[in-house]
């Protein structure tokens, strides 16, 4: 499916919303400057999750859409497919909510590898973007 397709799909939901140009700049740079800080901390799973949660974000503006509070880990699961359909998401998102609530202390060498793999390739498609 294509991704402006599945972007409708997550508005109609009311998982993301359209933003105007000027609010669009504004809420990119909030997203940048607390990704510089999530960068300056020690890195570990939790960290890079958050990571990457800011460079969906990211991606999402630069499509001139924004996250609602409405099931904000649907929309990185929807956007990671978009972009790398063959990769398993659900459990990176598993293994965040399974550390952040104390029900696993040792982060799974697989699922480190997969945020990793999924941090790298945003990280790449944002400063593509940006290099324009």
């Amino acid at each position: 499916m294509p991704h402006k397709l599945i972007l409708q799909q997550l508005q109609q939901q009311g998982r993301i919303v359209e933003v105007q140009a000027c609010e669009k700049l504004q809420r990119f740079e909030q997203e940048q400057q607390g990704l510089f800080c999530l960068q300056q901390r020690e890195m570990g799973y939790l960290n890079t999750y958050d990571q990457l949660f800011r460079l969906i974000t990211m991606w999402l503006l630069q499509q001139g859409y924004d996250l609602t509070n409405h099931q904000p880990h649907q929309v990185l699961k929807a956007v990671c497919r978009i972009h790398c359909p063959e990769q398993v998401i659900e459990s990176v998102v598993q293994h965040r909510h399974e550390l952040k609530k104390g029900l696993i202390t040792e982060v799974s060498k697989t699922a480190w590898h997969d945020l990793q793999q999924y941090h790298q390739y945003f990280m790449q498609i944002l400063q593509a973007c940006n290099s324009r």
